[in-house]
């Protein structure tokens, strides 16, 4: 599955990796796990980190429908980071539905430096999921 997450509870903090071809049945099932998972919170942080996915399956109508089933609170901040001009846009595209949900903190970067800064998180600490 090229969709993987750890939980660090002493960092408040999620962590998902994307690599490959992300579909629209891979992100639900991510989320699905990840909502299940005894050690998440709803109120921690998340960074995914979406710099190696090669190509995407998803429509603007399954991005729509992947924001609104988030497992984060309101009061999270979600870092995306991209590595192609796509998955750049369909992160901003995640990151307005998400603001039209009352829900605002969604950033969408094109380095992992920048979005851990926004996050408040010390790259050099930051550990990736395998």
């Amino acid at each position: 599955m090229p969709l993987t997450y750890a939980i660090f509870p002493e960092d408040r903090l999620v962590v998902s990796r994307a690599w490959g071809h992300l579909t629209f049945a891979e992100a639900v099932d991510h989320t699905k796990r990840l909502g299940a998972d005894p050690e998440f919170r709803p109120d921690f942080d998340h960074l995914l980190d979406a710099m190696a996915v090669a190509t995407v399956s998803l429509t603007s109508d399954q991005v729509a429908e992947i924001a609104k089933m988030s497992v984060f609170s309101a009061s999270s901040r979600r870092a995306i980071i991209a590595g192609s001009t796509l998955g750049y846009g369909l992160g901003r595209m995640y990151e307005a539905h998400r603001d039209s949900l009352g829900q605002p903190d969604v950033r969408v970067f094109r380095d992992r430096q920048s979005a851990c800064e926004w996050l408040g998180v010390a790259r050099s600490t930051l550990r990736f999921p395998a």
